[in-house]
């Protein structure tokens, strides 16, 4: 039982699995924390489900388990069960998805068509001969057309013979005939039936070894789906005329039906088919497939005439506005009537010159508004004209991006075996990045002003709740950048004909390389978002944003005095901001751009929101264009804790100057008498109008992510009992400035708190250690002046609490932790008032986790395995009465009685010394 549990964690966790960043979750260790057994058992169940087939071995440092058949939904089906590491595993990947996929040639295979070709993959793919697939769908919506793709595709990825066979099998006509049916489909024996003086094979066993489509299935009654069902169930067929002999066949089926599945057919026939897949109608497909559908027809009949065609826009506009019923297959019939009428007109000429009076009025959409402004240039196509050219051509914005990817691609193919990013190369690329932004954002004014607004809004979420996570501040003007790329992204089609595959992975790898931290950031960004904006996300576009946030998006916060820019215009400030942070070669000023007629109130809201998800600590500068920005210091609220300095008249001059005095670390004040006699802006600073609140400072030396992590742990325990600010700042700037920063100057620093001492002269450090052990609550009460020993306590008591939570959330999977954190804290607090001594802080961590793990036993009926009591032979000054009693509320609370073995447990953890927890690997 316990081992199905285990298979059961495995095969939730792989479903997240990332071959990027593994989690420790996949290794023994962990699994045997999670399932409170000893290793050696965890590792006894995982190598027995390894040798079941049913998980996959990593032997890497450490070994990691994998569900398989969960990998494998996620990624791709494998042959083997134990790989020697994570590389060796995607070595074994198919190269499916490339340039060499027959489906990357359809139409749509990346849009409306991407979930169909996924199905159709995965029936074909699916071992042990594939799965029976039946395929729905309005007349000429490319039923017949996929079927033969499929057959290719199998051939292509050897599932079956290059010389396997592929037999259609129209079932309308043997719709009203079981009879007929039975021997076209299984064949006959001699004398099965008047006249039939010898054995036949039946399209059954003509297709043996390879595919038979049985195309119109729908018109099959309910004998004629009873027929199949043998073979589905078992394999095997029988020869009509013989019921004795059976004939065993490896057929790959694929049905078709226009009709709908639910009026037509049985259900138990339905139940037999486990892959059911439903084609959109050309209507349903998007704009850009329609357009590419159109072209490919267009190219085709180029094919069979032989001459080149020239095609008017208004022609053009028609097709993609009319509504064919009959689907691609009306679409086609329309451009070859179309065609056939312009050639007789033309038929000694060259160039066939089409326009809307070739049409056929059958053809001609009732709503067609010819638009006589139109200007645009006939579209050629001839029988060598690349599909991906003409979509291009055809939209400059698509042509922009498309460009952009040829030229990042080119840059690399002088060594295409060993790409390395040089800094040379790193600048060429961006220089290329930054022309293809600017182009999208002040060339091109055709966006939809809605969508983009909601790709901005998305965009600015997204990457605010990945600032804390990795650490870094992105400025607003480069968020507004990115999030016209991936609109525009996210609106066109794009062909890869012309690039290289394998050279845009190698090109992603180097780019992982240059800067892994920014790398994993845009991979969770686009996780984050892709649903969201409806993208699907290429490799270049993870090389595009990698690159131009490693560049100019992101930096760490590393202490430095902060800037924005507030501007009046459509891109004032975001174009000053973006100007001068590419001349610094840093993100120092955010921007925002204001309308003309924004009240100060709003502007001032702009300016709080983000103080409030920045650190400002060493003081914020706002430089301001004109008017009543100058004033917004008059709706600041008066609780800001930093100094704030306006200066009016901004120009990228002033710009320049303030951030170079920014970059070299000048302090807010100093900056003000830089800049003010050489530029003599119209300036004000303000300063917090109230005594220097008391503050503790924590701080780590592995990043800011660290100290933020203990600033949590200590605002939860100390400031819901004391009043004190308490404050993360990164560990390089305490050690640099010697307690010179503005922080020093703001507020009453305490005490810093920490994992090493950034020495700071007449600041006392604690370090984190000492702080969970107990053992600094002499030094807090000298430093808390107002409090008691009582209230030490009670913060000591938080601390634990609180440091035990994070534990506990990570132990246990089905209880609400604070609910059952703070019965274990009344358990504790019981126990001491009973026996009246007070548990060591490690005692107490122990306690709770092991608690919180014992509730979640007992609800879940798992006894506790493999405990070999130490004590219970000793003279006991604790009994197990007194602990029974104390755990009370955990038994009434959850109904559940705590057994012996378990109380036996508890008494262990009070009698024995405690491993104390390592503190570093959880912060």
């Amino acid at each position: 039982m316990l081992k199905q549990k285990i298979l059961s964690y495995l095969a939730n966790q792989t479903a997240f699995f990332d071959p990027e960043n593994i989690s420790d979750i996949f290794t023994a260790s962990h699994i045997a924390d999670k399932f409170d057994i000893k290793r050696n058992t965890a590792s006894l169940y995982l190598n027995e489900l390894v040798t079941d087939k049913k998980v996959i071995k990593i032997i890497s440092r450490p070994v990691y388990f994998l569900h398989k058949t969960v990998f494998e939904n996620q990624f791709f089906n494998i042959l083997e069960y134990q790989y020697p590491s994570v590389s060796a595993l995607f070595a074994n990947q198919p190269q499916i998805e490339s340039n060499h996929d027959l489906f990357s040639l359809v139409i749509g295979h990346n849009q409306s068509l991407k979930k169909p070709i996924e199905q159709l993959k995965m029936a074909m793919l699916y071992p042990n001969g594939g799965l029976p697939l039946l395929i729905g769908g309005s007349s000429g919506t490319g039923k017949s057309y996929l079927a033969n793709l499929l057959y290719q595709y199998c051939k292509t990825n050897q599932l079956i013979d290059e010389n396997a066979p592929f037999v259609t099998f129209n079932c309308a006509q043997y719709a009203n005939n079981p009879e007929l049916l039975t021997s076209n489909l299984f064949g006959y024996v001699k004398g099965a039936f008047t006249g039939a003086d010898h054995a036949r094979q039946g399209a059954f066993e003509h297709a043996n070894g390879g595919i038979l489509f049985l195309d119109e299935v729908h018109r099959l009654n309910g004998e004629g789906q009873e027929k199949l069902f043998t073979y589905l169930d078992n394999g095997i067929i029988y020869r009509m005329g013989d019921t004795k002999n059976s004939i065993p066949l490896h057929v790959r089926l694929i049905f078709a039906t226009t009709e709908n599945l639910n009026d037509n057919f049985m259900r138990t026939f339905l139940r037999r088919i486990p892959v059911q897949v439903t084609l959109p109608d050309l209507e349903d497909r998007t704009k850009q497939e329609k357009e590419q559908l159109i072209y490919l027809l267009f190219r085709n009949e180029a094919k069979i005439i032989d001459r080149k065609l020239s095609i008017s826009p208004q022609t053009l506009i028609n097709f993609k506005n009319q509504h064919f019923i009959g689907n691609i297959g009306s679409l086609e019939n329309a451009i070859k009537n179309t065609i056939a009428y312009a050639f007789a007109k033309q038929v000694n000429q060259d160039l066939i010159k089409i326009t809307i009076y070739d049409i056929p009025q059958e053809f001609i959409n009732q709503q067609f508004n010819p638009n006589p402004q139109l200007n645009e240039s006939n579209i050629e196509i001839d029988k060598t004209t690349d599909l991906g050219y003409l979509i291009h051509q055809s939209n400059p914005i698509n042509e922009m991006i498309y460009d952009a990817y040829i030229k990042l691609s080119y840059l690399f193919k002088k060594n295409p075996q060993q790409i390395d990013i040089t800094p040379d190369i790193e600048n060429e690329l961006l220089n290329e990045i930054d022309r293809l932004f600017d182009k999208l954002i002040y060339e091109n004014k055709q966006q939809n002003q809605n969508i983009i607004k909601h790709v901005i809004n998305t965009v600015t979420y997204e990457l605010q709740n990945l600032e804390q996570m990795f650490n870094v501040q992105f400025n607003g003007n480069y968020i507004y950048a990115i999030s016209y790329y991936l609109y525009y992204r996210a609106n066109v089609e794009y062909q890869f004909n012309q690039i290289n595959f394998a050279m845009m992975k190698s090109i992603q790898q180097a780019v992982k390389k240059l800067n892994p931290h920014m790398y994993r950031l845009v991979k969770q960004l686009f996780r984050s978002i892709e649903n969201k904006i409806d993208l699907q996300t290429q490799a270049v576009d993870i090389i595009i944003l990698t690159l131009y946030l490693n560049k100019m998006g992101g930096t760490e916060n590393s202490g430095l005095t902060k800037a924005i820019i507030l501007a009046h215009g459509y891109a004032t400030a975001s174009s000053i901001a973006n100007v001068t942070n590419r001349l610094l070669g840093k993100n120092v000023f955010e921007a925002f751009d204001m309308p003309i007629d924004i009240a100060p109130q709003d502007i001032a809201n702009k300016v709080i929101n983000y103080i409030e998800r920045n650190d400002i600590s060493r003081g914020l500068l706002i430089l301001v264009d004109m008017g009543s920005l100058k004033d917004i210091y008059k709706f600041l609220p008066h609780t800001i804790n930093s100094p704030i300095a306006i200066i009016n008249n901004v120009s990228t001059q002033i710009a320049m100057n303030i951030g170079s005095l920014i970059l070299d670390h000048i302090y807010l004040e100093k900056i003000i008498e830089e800049v003010i006699p050489k530029n003599i802006p119209e300036h004000n600073i303000i300063y917090p109008n109230h005594n220097k609140p008391k503050a503790i400072i924590t701080t780590c030396v592995t990043g800011i992510g660290t100290a933020n992590k203990i600033k949590t742990l200590l605002k939860d325990s100390i400031t819901n009992v004391l009043n004190i600010e308490i404050i993360a700042y990164d560990f390089q700037a305490l050690e640099r400035d010697k307690g010179t920063d503005s922080v020093f100057l703001l507020y009453n620093v305490i005490a810093i708190i920490g994992t090493l001492n950034p020495n700071i002269a007449d600041v006392p450090f604690i370090s984190l250690e000492e702080l969970i052990s107990g053992n600094t609550n002499s030094i807090l009460l000298s430093l808390l002046h107002e409090a008691n020993q009582q209230t030490i306590q009670e913060i000591n008591n938080s601390i634990i609490k609180n440091f035990s939570l994070e534990r506990v959330i990570e132990s246990v999977t089905i209880l609400d932790t604070n609910k059952v954190i703070n019965y274990i804290e009344q358990c504790i607090i019981e126990f001491e008032n009973i026996t009246q001594q007070a548990l060591p802080n490690d005692k107490k961590i122990a306690l709770y986790i092991h608690i919180s793990c014992l509730i979640e036993r007992l609800i879940r009926n798992v006894p506790l395995e493999n405990h070999i009591h130490q004590t219970f032979q000793q003279c006991q000054k604790v009994s197990l009465q007194q602990i029974k009693e104390a755990c009370s509320v955990i038994e009434k609370t959850y109904s559940v009685e705590i057994p012996k073995i378990e109380l036996l447990y508890i008494q262990d953890i009070i009698k024995q010394k405690t491993e104390f927890p390592e503190l570093t690997q959880e912060f």
